[in-house]
């Protein structure tokens, strides 16, 4: 298999968890390249799943370093190959971030996604976070009790990998620096506030803030803002005759905000898909922010 992919570029064997480098021409002219490593996907019949982790991030930096007609034909390529290999057990799985939705809606490409299977990853229940934790302080030597996992929880207020992962890191720095042992109640809420929503190592919360403006025209920001400081404070969240108000607020002419009757619908779904917002079953389907530290940055960032 090896020699097979070496007409394609480097290659290292694909179960070890190696890939394919294009060479420099082959990257420019893509096409040929990936058309002959379909082709050999159908004739080689590899039982394969190829990960393809950020693809938004990544066509969105070909809409800028090249152009929206690039992301199409790339997004069309994937529609043929899913379509070609139906009945062949090689598969691609694209993940990200950020939505895919918003940024072909943006491009206006959303009719080139229609072959993709969408999956949302929800937050780790409490018992599979705990665990987490457990293993990941554990395999860091950290030294954080049963107690303190449960607290962490629920300061962040959604089991996000990434938030937990970010919440360890930030008491393994603190241990170090201060030879401390496990840290109380009271130093967690401090490391939470300090470190994790006011500290400038942490930059997922910065990111965020700094998204938006990327994500959305100079409407559907005004929008989107208007949501996300609303939501800030709701402790409960906000019921969709809420958000409907803020667009009513917003859009005051019914005949112009008839013409945009899709943009309210179109920023939530992008701002869910972005990591935003979510719908709280724990309060009665209600949006709220995706996690306690991204609302806590906006109250911070806004007050």
């Amino acid at each position: 298999m090896d020699r097979d992919l070496r007409q394609f570029g480097k290659a290292s064997e694909l179960p070890g968890g190696g890939g394919i480098k294009l060479a420099p021409a082959a990257a420019k002219g893509w096409r040929p390249a990936a058309d002959a490593f379909l082709n050999f996907l159908i004739d080689s019949q590899l039982p394969v799943l190829f990960l393809l982790d950020e693809f938004p991030w990544f066509l969105e930096l070909v809409a800028k370093n090249s152009s929206p007609d690039d992301v199409k034909e790339v997004l069309s390529w994937f529609r043929n190959a899913r379509q070609t290999l139906s009945d062949h057990p090689a598969r691609f799985l694209v993940t990200g971030s950020i939505g895919l939705d918003g940024l072909v809606r943006r491009l206006r490409l959303l009719p080139t996604v229609n072959e993709f299977d969408t999956v949302v990853i929800p937050p780790l229940s409490d018992e599979e976070a705990l665990a987490f934790l457990e293993q990941l302080a554990s395999g860091e030597g950290v030294a954080l009790t049963a107690s303190g996992r449960k607290q962490i929880l629920q300061f962040l207020g959604a089991n996000w990998p990434i938030l937990l992962q970010l919440f360890v890191s930030e008491i393994q720095e603190w241990q170090v620096a201060n030879k401390k042992d496990a840290p109380s109640k009271t130093d967690l809420q401090r490391l939470y506030r300090e470190g994790l929503v006011g500290g400038s190592r942490n930059k997922y919360c910065s990111e965020m803030w700094e998204r938006l403006p990327k994500t959305f025209n100079e409407s559907e920001l005004r929008l989107a803002r208007e949501i996300l400081k609303e939501i800030r404070l709701a402790a409960t969240g906000v019921t969709r005759d809420q958000l409907e108000a803020i667009h009513t607020r917003l859009v005051p002419d019914a005949a112009h905000r008839a013409l945009v009757a899709d943009e309210l619908d179109n920023v939530l779904d992008t701002l869910r898909h972005d990591g935003y917002i979510l719908k709280s079953p724990a309060h009665g389907n209600r949006t709220v922010f995706a996690s306690n530290i991204l609302r806590d940055y906006w109250i911070q960032r806004l007050s």
